[in-house]
This record gives structure tokens, sequence and C-alpha cells, in this order.
């Protein structure tokens, strides 16, 4: 047991354990060891204390440090790397040497709309010449399809082969309409409805056929086109037929 002069003279030494607090707060293992030799040396329950608290600031200013440390690596790290490529190795191997690839960000891709389609060329409803030797004469409006709304019309008269055919044709905003305005002319023929069917060639359409004594008269439509025809009956269908399959 130590007597108290020796005591006296280990309390009169230096506070090893209050100088460990300062250093622990700087340096974590400075603290740490003067702690410890403090509380070796500690006479007193005030040195000891001293002594405690410096290894417990030690210990923590070293724990923080070492966090810190270890957060600064790996944010360094993810900040050089860069995102790899999904399915691209983080590391390749050139001329025998390890490398990290760096990757150039992807451009942001730019939206060019398609160019705009021409506009459709307008629907010849009276051409000057339909094959088959039929040239028309002056072209005037048709006033009756006008009226009822249509977007165009056209009326004139062919010279034919074996004689004169009167055209009346007109355009419509859709084939509802120019269904619609079929059905005026249709009552408009005179004669007997001889046939009636679907036109052959594109754009979809009907057509009727009505007969007076060899005087026939032909009503028809093609999408939003309606035509009227009026003419001698054989020459009439010819007519028609050149007519719509060059629209």
């Amino acid at each position: 047991m130590e007597s108290s002069e020796m005591a006296s003279q280990r309390d009169a030494g230096v506070d090893l354990g209050a100088i460990g607090i300062g250093a622990g707060i700087l340096v974590g293992p400075a603290g740490i060891v003067l702690g410890a030799l403090g509380l070796r040396r500690a006479a007193t329950a005030d040195r000891r204390r001293h002594a405690i608290v410096a290894i417990v600031v030690g210990v923590a200013q070293t724990v923080v440090v070492i966090l810190a440390a270890l957060g600064w690596s790996w944010a360094a790290g993810q900040a050089g790397a860069g995102p790899s490529p999904s399915g691209v190795p983080p590391e390749i191997v050139i001329d025998g040497q390890t490398v990290a690839p760096t990757y150039s960000p992807r451009p942001t891709p730019v939206f060019t709309p398609p160019p705009t389609a021409p506009d459709e060329p307008p629907i010849t409803l009276v051409p000057d010449t339909v094959r088959g030797g039929y040239e028309a004469g002056d072209v005037a409006p048709d006033p009756d399809a006008d009226d009822a709304g249509a977007v165009d019309s056209g009326s004139t008269t062919y010279t034919g082969p074996q004689g004169d055919i009167e055209l009346r044709r007109s355009a419509w905003e859709t084939p509802e309409d120019a269904a619609q305005y079929a059905e005026t002319l249709q009552a408009q023929a005179a004669g007997t409805l001889q046939k009636s069917g679907t036109v052959g060639v594109p754009p979809d359409g009907q057509y009727w056929y009505y007969d007076d004594d060899g005087q026939s008269t032909m009503v028809w439509t093609q999408g939003v086109t309606v035509g009227y025809a009026t003419g001698a009956a054989a020459d009439l269908q010819m007519f028609y037929l050149e007519l719509v399959s060059a629209s």
C-alpha cells in the first residue's frame, strides 16, 4: 500500500488526464495514450476522472476521423468512376493494364417533326378532255350544287363521237354529304332505273343508271364527289367509265 508521502508526490506531478483531453480533441490516439498513462498514475479522484474523459474523447475523435475518411474515400470513388452503362464492366484491360473507362453522357435526343405532307392536288371536277374523244365546252359553276352547300362545282357540255353529253359535277366536305346530294339528283333523273352498283375504281362510290327511250342519265358518287350526266345511252356509259377511271 502506498504511503501518504508517495501519494502526495504522485499528486504533485503533471495531470496527464487533463492534457489528454485537449490532445484527444485534436488527435484521438494521443488522448487515448495520455488518458491511459494518467489513469495509472492518478492518485486522486479528479485525476482519474480527467484520465477517463481523455480516453473517451480520444476514442470518439478517432472513430469520427475514421468514419469521415471512409465516407470521403467512397464519395471520391463514386465521383471518379461515374455511372457505368448497363452491361459494361467498371474496368477494362488495355495492353495488359487495367484502367477504369470514362463514359460520355448521351446527348439529349432532339425531336424533329416529320415534314408536312404536301397538300393533295385539287380534284379536277370537269376535265378539258375525257379519253374516247370527248371535248369539254365552256365550264361554269353548277348553281344547284352550290346552293346545296357544295365545296366546288362545275358544269359543261362535252362533244362526243356520237353526240353531246351534259355533265354536272360537285365536291363535298364528306362522303356522307356527297351521298345525300346524290339522292337529290336521283329524284331529278328522267326515265326508269335500269341498274345500280358500286363504282369499280377508287375512291369508293355508288352509281345509278336511268334510261328514257334511249336518252340516259347517270348519277354517281366517288368519295366526296357527285356526278350527274345525260346523253345517248351507248355514248353516256362509255363517257362515265372513262371519267371515273381517270378521277
